[in-house]
């Protein structure tokens, strides 16, 4: 699966509701990562571990210290906006993750 060596945003969103009871979401950025972003072919873009969840990308990278990504995460590479769909820990020792990416088309931050 080749790919870019390229440096990845992750975002978080915090809510907030204002006076009247309204919800407000927010995403606040968290860090920068580096990594490997590899886009999936047509034949990979499938559900993996779980039920019609598919990725377009896949972000591989080396695991910093006291970093945690989930599902509730997004990553962004300019005004390119990717949701995480799966992470997932090949080596069961935190030394690496991979990520699958979800891109999403049109929307700003």
């Amino acid at each position: 699966m080749p790919g870019m060596r390229t440096t990845l945003e992750l975002r978080r969103a915090t809510e907030a509701r204002d006076r009247y009871g309204s919800v407000s979401r927010t995403w606040i950025g968290q860090r920068n990562l580096r990594g490997l972003l590899a886009q999936l072919s047509g034949s990979e873009q499938k559900a993996q571990d779980k039920a019609t969840v598919y990725a377009t990308h896949r972000f591989i990278l080396a695991v910093p210290p006291g970093l945690a990504v989930t599902e509730k995460d997004e990553m962004w590479m300019g005004a390119r906006r990717f949701k995480v769909v799966l992470v997932r820990n090949p080596d069961s020792r935190g030394r690496t993750l991979l990520v699958d990416l979800l891109e999403q088309g049109g929307e700003t931050k």
